[in-house]
């Protein structure tokens, strides 16, 4: 969690920190670092509490969130796997709080959903608590990621080339800090490059304050794209989530520019990087995840906002910065907070009522933010709350009294405080300690594995003030509790069963020591808070004595599985080497290649008087080198409400605008810089900095080229002032980027691709530019060109390329398709000496032959199925027709709101006015609707669970339904009632309220059954049948059986020229054909050679689906239905022959090819298979074996052989 909207904050304030990402634009990271948890939660969340995950699925959901990851960011350096171990201390309370919060949330949650008639599941539902250190879960799931990396790294070459670093939940430390001692440590020992690049993906929002601190001007931090909207869902399938990356780079140039406005005004001199360490300090009064935010301080009331303005006010009278290299200097941070103090009471001024004020309505007074009097509230004798501190003055006026009197108020309610004086001086020591060990944390690492801050609620600014500028903390360093006693003292009694059996009755028996520690109910106190899940736990912390004591009393009971649990694990530095020690190995029997360097979890901690806690010295931040950076521009900044679009909705705080400084060019500047710049490559979309192909500069009359001038054409005039019109919006609205006006543009190409090309033996880098061109203000185009941070591999010959051993793929006959691997690469010659690998392929001809015969023997027509239903049923025809495809039900719920739900199963509908079907019930065929016969059983079902259903269909003929037609019987008793008790709307409620449940009951059967869960797919599209996908992949079954153990793969040699082989390597964005000649047809054989997606290269398979974007099908189809060409025939057919031909002309790059593959992956789909070896893929993805099987045949043909 972090810090709660402090993403949010920034991003309204800072807009230009986010970019969309998608795979062909992301950035190059040296360094990745992955903050495990986040993942975790992700991939084992459910948007429905009844809906079992398995432990499997989990797994594999895990490992394909991880492999997206890497692809879409491809580290060229190191990859870092980081799994939250024990935490410490002072964040096992926090954790506690969570996990008992969380286990009421779904108590209630479930308790909800049964009321409202969802069912409950036969097993029990997950426990997201057992995401915590000790678990057996955790334990195997460490395991599974040691594995899955392992043979990520054995056999995928993107793997090979880094260093791969995994810190399990064996290893003490949350994530993100074990990746900031790795960078720590790396920056400190001078192992970093000047240019060194991190990206870090996590949910927190403390990694903004981590990666800060860091001083690693080159960061990233990667996350989900946040969407604040009640109705929006979390998906466990990155490949329908869409990735931003906040840039730090540019949040610093912001803070540079935010607190510009000081430079001229202090006494020393004006340093970013100590500007940040200050912002990182005084934030932390706005509440972590070790000490609670100060009262009346949150970010949703302006809490940053008053921070920002305090230290503003106060640092010109100051003779340095609040923290330095990770330490309080007391002496001005007393300064700082006596100054927001006199916020504190300002904002306690405009907040509170007059004390006399009585409410009518509720009988109660209220005075001071979030603070409730009830009516036995002792008026009289209020002014007695107040303590006898002499820094108080006797004249001070009512509002300081009242301020008081609240203060005092605050501390006995809240804390119950009795001796106020020390009470206060106590917790506002403890607090400033805290503050104290939490910047320790973020610069150092963590100095104390037993402090806590040992109250729920922090003291007042004012209060806070007032501690000794003398003082000095001394922290133990201690060391981290054993995973099971972190266990006991984070899990709820209500998650007893993640503990071994041995400690579960320590959690319930009233005779345990530690009874009063696990409470079945507890309060939560929002504090002026929004979201309950913001709000404290108000439970008593666990007594860590007592917790050691009990654990050891009851040690000797665990079993040795239950201790395999506790043993401390190593940081695991995996690496590919070619000929490796078997000593060095990581499992050599299994991975002979995979070398395991280990290091324990303080290995990576360094001494904080050593650490570098500063700006490295060999960067130079006046050097461009194309990192995302706010310079290139004159700008000037104003802070103002501009309602800029954030995350999709208006922003409601105030925003630092940049407002570039207008330019003006003369005729002559324009056609000099024509002269120099047209044709050549200029940055735009500042400040995330994109390349573009410059055309020509425009003024409002004039055309300026290379040495020429023409007059500009209306149309062209009109199109770039609308150009210029929508840049001026969205750079404003959603950038906050404020340009006067457009006069004068640029014409660019976009970059869209980037791709090598051979000549001669040598490598060229061709950039392929949109088409299209754009108009670009030319205010905000950067012509003097840095290099650009979204680098390529460079190539200076063939010989990078065709190194020996390395994998190709040929595209030339007579061995297209075949992998091959290099032996030797002749520069002289300019061939490639490979060995090819020759693989004997599945027999499917007689499946290809017989699939019309298979289609009819699998699937009755519509007629024939509703007939034989309807006798068995005894129900009209027209009756299972229509519960074939959808029913509307419509209803009130109670906010008055109208609902839908669909009580049909939905095998059949249309959508545009074309018919769709659900792939392995359904498909259509010559304006006909056919089923599969377990159709037959699921309606014959349906009817014999909810008759309701097909009675309301008799009685009545409706395109919708309303719900009193489905309960007919008990709509007269409703009306009775009404007649009755016409003001009494329980009636109703009660009504509504057992009929939800009803319908909810029939859309869980549905669930049972997987058809809500099913995709339907046009009925034009091409498409193989789930039943003759199992078929083809039972044949591919027998194929590996009868051959595995056997039948050894066939290789030859042979010599090639460069042009005859696929290279990845060179197709950047890989958005070209392999072979442009190709076509691509059902039942095909193809072979995988996109790297960075979850199939594995190389693998291979067979096309099971072509599908085309609608618009596409509507342009090439026309409504006419084929669904059955191209190696599909007719059900209505005899004739049984497969034509190859198509006549249809279709754009293939742009369709979706669904492919069953050989073998199983992490990712693949498993909903037309049975296994996941599925998986949608491009066109340009593809090589094409069978085409070229068919070329050679037609070859041969041709010559006579």
């Amino acid at each position: 969690m972090g810090i709660p909207k402090l993403y949010r904050w920034l991003s309204e304030r800072y807009p230009s920190i986010n970019e969309d990402i998608n795979q062909y634009n992301v950035p190059e990271f040296d360094y990745f670092y992955i903050d495990m948890n986040g993942v975790f939660h992700t991939c084992a969340h459910s948007n429905n509490v009844h809906k079992q995950i398995s432990e499997e699925k989990i797994f594999q959901d895990i490992c394909f969130y991880i492999e997206y990851l890497f692809n879409l960011i491809r580290p060229k350096k190191v990859f870092f796997l980081a799994v939250d171990g024990v935490a410490p201390r002072s964040k096992m309370n926090q954790q506690r709080s969570r996990r008992f919060r969380k286990f009421k949330e779904m108590e209630q949650i479930r308790n909800q959903a049964i009321e409202s008639g969802e069912s409950s599941p036969e097993t029990p539902t997950f426990d997201s608590n057992c995401i915590t250190p000790g678990t057996e879960f955790m334990l195997k799931l460490n395991a599974h990621l040691i594995d899955f990396v392992a043979k990520k790294i054995q056999k995928s070459i993107e793997w090979q080339e880094i260093t791969v670093i995994f810190s399990g939940c064996d290893v003490a430390g949350e994530g993100e800090h074990k990746i900031m001692d790795y960078i720590r440590y790396n920056k400190t020992l001078n192992l970093l490059d000047a240019d060194s690049k991190h990206c870090i993906y996590g949910l927190d929002a403390d990694l903004i304050m981590v990666s800060l601190s860091s001083h690693e001007p080159y960061f990233a931090i990667l996350r989900e794209e946040v969407i604040f909207s009640k109705n929006q869902k979390s998906s466990s399938d990155p490949m329908v989530t869409n990735f931003q990356l906040l840039h730090i780079s540019i949040l610093r140039d912001y803070i540079y520019h935010e607190f510009l406005e000081i430079k001229p005004k202090i006494k020393f001199p004006y340093v970013l990087e100590k500007i940040i360490d200050d912002l990182v300090l005084i934030i932390m009064l706005l509440g972590n995840d070790f000490i609670p935010n100060l009262p009346r301080f949150h970010i949703h009331k302006h809490g940053l906002q008053i921070l920002f303005d305090s230290y503003k006010s106060i640092m010109p009278i100051l003779d340095g910065y609040l923290n330095t290299r990770g330490k309080i200097h007391f002496e001005r941070f007393h300064k700082f907070l006596k100054k927001l103090s006199f916020y504190d009471q300002d904002q306690f001024n405009h907040n509170s009522f007059d004390f006399r004020y009585l409410d009518d309505k509720t009988n109660q007074i209220t005075f001071g933010e979030g603070i409730d009097l009830n009516e036995d509230f002792d008026f009289e004798n209020m002014h007695h709350l107040s303590d006898n501190d002499d820094s108080i003055s006797d004249e001070s006026n009512a509002s300081d009294d009242e301020f008081r009197a609240t203060r005092n108020y605050y501390y006995q309610t809240k804390l119950q405080f009795e001796n106020l004086d020390e009470d206060v001086a106590q917790l506002s020591l403890e607090y400033m300690r805290g503050i104290q060990w939490v910047l320790h944390y973020y610069y150092d690492g963590c100095v104390s594995w037993e402090w806590f801050y040992p109250y729920h609620y922090a003291p007042y600014v004012s209060d806070l003030a007032n501690v000794s500028t003398e003082i000095e903390f001394i922290f133990k360093i201690g060391s981290p509790l054993e995973p099971l006693i972190q266990l006991l003292a984070v899990l709820p009694s209500g998650s007893k069963e993640l503990l071994p059996k041995a400690l579960q009755k320590l959690t319930y028996l009233p005779d345990s020591p530690l009874i009063e520690f696990f409470p079945l109910k507890f309060q939560t106190d929002l504090n002026e808070k929004i979201n309950e899940y913001e709000s404290i736990v108000l439970m008593p912390f666990i007594d860590q004595k007592i917790l050691l004591k009990t654990f050891d009393d009851h040690r000797h009971e665990l079993t040795p599985e239950d201790l395999s649990r506790n043993i401390p694990g190593s940081y695991h530095f995996f690496s590919y080497v070619e000929n490796l020690d078997k000593n060095k190995a990581y499992d050599y029997e299994r991975f002979p290649n995979l070398q395991d360097e280990r290091m324990k979890f303080d290995d990576l901690r360094l001494p904080m008087e050593i650490i570098n806690k500063e700006l490295r010295s060999n960067i130079d931040l006046e050097r461009h080198n194309g990192f995302p950076r706010m310079n290139g521009l004159n700008f000037k900044t104003k802070i103002e409400y501009a309602k800029i679009k954030v995350f999709r909705f208006q922003s409601q705080n105030m925003t630092l605008m940049i407002e570039v400084e207008k330019r003006s060019f003369c005729p002559s500047i324009l056609q000099t810089m024509a002269n120099e710049y047209v044709g050549k490559i200029v940055n735009i979309d500042w400040p995330l900095i994109k390349e573009a192909k410059l055309i020509s500069l425009l003024d409002n009359k004039i055309c300026y080229e290379k040495n020429k001038q023409t007059e500009l054409k209306a149309n062209e005039i009109e199109r770039a002032k609308i150009f210029g019109r929508n840049i001026l919006d969205r750079f404003k609205n959603k950038r906050g980027i404020v340009l006067d006006s457009v006069e004068f543009m640029a014409k660019v190409l976009p970059l869209s691709a980037n791709r090598y090309s051979m000549f001669n033996g040598e490598i060229k880098l061709f950039k392929q530019w949109d088409q299209s061109p754009i108009y670009i203000p030319l205010d905000i185009v950067l012509f003097d060109c840095q290099k650009i941070f979204r680098m390529n591999p460079f190539y200076q010959s063939l010989d990078n390329i065709f190194k020996k051993n390395h994998p190709f793929y040929l595209i030339a006959n007579p061995h297209y398709g075949s992998e091959c691997s290099v032996i030797h690469y002749n520069s002289k010659q300019k061939c490639v000496s490979v060995v090819i690998h020759l693989r004997s392929l599945p027999l499917i001809e007689d499946l290809m032959k017989n699939y019309t015969i298979i289609m009819q023997k699998n699937f009755l027509s519509e007629k024939k199925l509703a007939s034989t239903v309807a006798k068995s049923i005894n129900v009209p025809e027209i009756v299972v027709r229509r519960v074939l495809g959808s029913v509307m039900i419509t209803f009130l719920n109670k906010n008055e709101n109208i609902k839908r739900i669909n009580v049909g199963l939905k095998f059949k509908g249309k959508k545009d006015s074309k018919p769709y079907c659900l792939p392995g019930y359904s498909c259509y065929d010559v304006n006909e609707y056919f089923f599969v016969p377990k159709v037959i059983e699921i309606v014959e079902e349906y009817h014999r669970k909810f008759p309701e259903v097909f009675q309301m269909l008799i009685n009545l003929n409706k395109p919708v339904y309303d719900l009193v037609d489905l309960f007919p019987d008990d709509l007269f008793a409703v009306r009775k009632s009404h007649q009755l008790f016409i003001f009494n709307s329980l009636i109703l409620i009660r009504f509504l309220s057992d009929k939800i449940k009803k319908l909810n009951s029939i859309r869980n059967w549905f669930d049972s059954i997987s058809i809500s869960s099913s995709e339907h797919i046009v009925a034009d599209a091409e498409y193989l049948d789930n039943c003759i996908i199992h078929l083809l992949e039972k044949k591919i079954i027998a194929f590996k059986a009868s051959i595995m153990n056997r039948i050894k793969e066939e290789t030859v040699t042979g010599q090639f020229l460069p042009e005859n082989f696929y290279i990845p390597e060179f197709d950047l964005e890989a958005s070209n054909l392999p072979d442009p000649k190709a076509t691509y047809y059902l039942f095909d054989r193809v072979v995988n050679i996109k790297r960075y997606i979850p199939v594995p290269f190389g693998a291979k398979g067979y096309i099971v689906g072509i599908i085309y974007p609608e618009e596409i099908i509507k342009k090439n189809f026309n409504g006419n239905n084929q669904n059955f060409n191209n190696n599909k025939t007719s059900l209505n057919e005899s004739n049984e022959t497969n034509s190859m031909a198509n006549n249809v002309t279709r754009n293939i790059e742009s369709a979706n090819i669904e492919v069953l593959f050989d073998e199983p992956f992490a990712g693949g789909s498993i909903d037309r298979s049975s296994d996941l070896n599925t998986f949608t893929m491009k066109a340009s993805w593809l090589i094409n074996v069978t085409y070229g099987e068919q070329i050679l045949s037609l070859r041969r043909q041709s010559i006579g052989r």
